[in-house]
């Protein structure tokens, strides 16, 4: 038992800053150190900082000065406020994940249970102060403002209905754009990039922080926004600008989408790179027919099941929507296990790359367990399996849930 071996204590650097309720950084010495590391040796420390006006909110193994996991619990009051002030990047946008992660789990708690969700105020709160931010570089507000991915918050769930966990997330992302429809509205006119189209990272966040807040505004169904986004889709002088716009327009599935999917690949058809940006965003969309519009897809003259980018885009994209991909009904289960079978003779890498869709079965419901393991059997007993798809097919069903 792992757990139970007495490990000698490492010599882990720590680099700390503490802030009070406003954000300001405090002085952690006489010298008036904003900021200090601490050498971890033994199995417990204590370290006293004097002459705090309040209990301070620490930022903890600042700059990566350790490559370590922190289980810490902290009250998710403090991670809006790191979120909202803290000076170290990464840990403002870990703070961000943090909390999103338990407020879209909370609301997603409620929802399996019959209750009605909600979308907490210091939630809505420390969105907002990520947008009144004008100090901070918007790439890194982009990514403060970016809601985990479902896949990512699964990682701490068991039987798990990704029906009931998409829709508290779109609750969560509905509230705040609803809550703070004219900041998002704001913050994406004041980073609309003027002029001929540059490749600067100044520009480049901008575009990244304006899209994120489209995103969030298409969440309003205010007919404005939806102008707005065609507009975009229609003036863009950059590709970025031009798939964000689209996607967002195919993913809400907004009146019109359909031309603008076509006048696309008018313009692009000719070019393998971006058709397979084309695939992809139809493949990620959470519309309810979504797998029949892949299977239409594969009919397309710049699709080739000969092609392994083609099939990476359309194919391997869809067995990572989380929403489509686990229907209830099974069927995005079986058409992602066909296509394994069918990829097992003529590239069994790219079939074993796609059958790893599957290795997370036992975190899902029952019922989606069930319908996942019958695939991985049809898979298993086919004949002349190749070695790279019998070891994830073997390996994932070994130990049965």
């Amino acid at each position: 038992n792992v757990a139970k071996k007495d490990y000698k204590a490492m010599h882990i650097p720590m680099t700390i800053a503490l802030f009070d309720e406003t954000g300001k950084q405090l002085e952690l010495d006489e010298t008036g150190a904003t900021e200090k590391v601490i050498e971890l040796k033994e199995k417990k420390h204590k370290f006293v900082f004097a002459n705090m006006p309040s209990k301070p909110i620490a930022s903890l193994f600042r700059g990566f000065s350790a490559p370590v996991i922190v289980k810490f619990k902290r009250p998710v009051e403090e991670l809006g406020k790191l979120m909202a002030f803290d000076t170290d990047s990464y840990n403002r946008w870990d703070a961000a994940q943090i909390i999103a992660s338990i407020v879209i789990t909370n609301a997603y708690d409620a929802m399996c249970k019959g209750k009605d969700a909600n979308c907490p105020e210091y939630f809505i709160n420390a969105i907002s102060q990520v947008l009144t931010d004008t100090h901070t570089d918007p790439a890194l507000l982009a990514e403060a403002l970016s809601l985990p991915m479902l896949m990512n918050i699964m990682t701490s769930m068991k039987n798990i209905d990704v029906d009931i966990l998409y829709q508290a997330k779109e609750f969560i992302k509905k509230s705040l754009a609803n809550a703070l429809e004219i900041e998002f509205l704001s913050v994406y006119n004041q980073n609309f990039v003027e002029g001929a189209y540059k490749v600067e990272p100044a520009d480049i966040a901008k575009r990244s922080l304006k899209n994120i807040c489209l995103g969030y505004l298409m969440c309003t169904d205010n007919p404005d926004i939806q102008r707005l986004c065609q507009q975009q889709y229609e003036n863009a002088n950059n590709m970025t600008d031009s798939l964000s716009a689209l996607t967002l327009y195919v993913h809400h599935q907004t009146e019109g989408f359909e031309l603008l999917l076509m006048d696309f690949y008018d313009k692009w058809q000719d070019n393998a790179l971006v058709m397979n940006k084309w695939f992809t965003l139809q493949a990620t969309s959470p519309a309810p027919n979504t797998l029949n519009n892949v299977i239409e897809l594969m009919q397309d003259a710049a699709f080739s099941m000969e092609n392994p980018n083609n099939i990476r885009a359309l194919i391997g994209t869809f067995s990572t929507n989380n929403l489509q991909f686990n229907q209830g009904s099974g069927k995005g289960y079986k058409f992602v296990a066909d296509q394994v079978i069918t990829l097992n003779t003529t590239n069994p890498q790219m079939a074993s790359r796609i059958v790893s869709a599957f290795n997370s079965w036992k975190t899902f419901n029952k019922p989606r367990q069930k319908l996942m393991q019958q695939q991985l059997q049809r898979i298993l007993d086919i004949d002349n399996i190749s070695p790279d798809v019998f070891e994830i097919v073997n390996k994932a069903l070994i130990n049965k849930a």
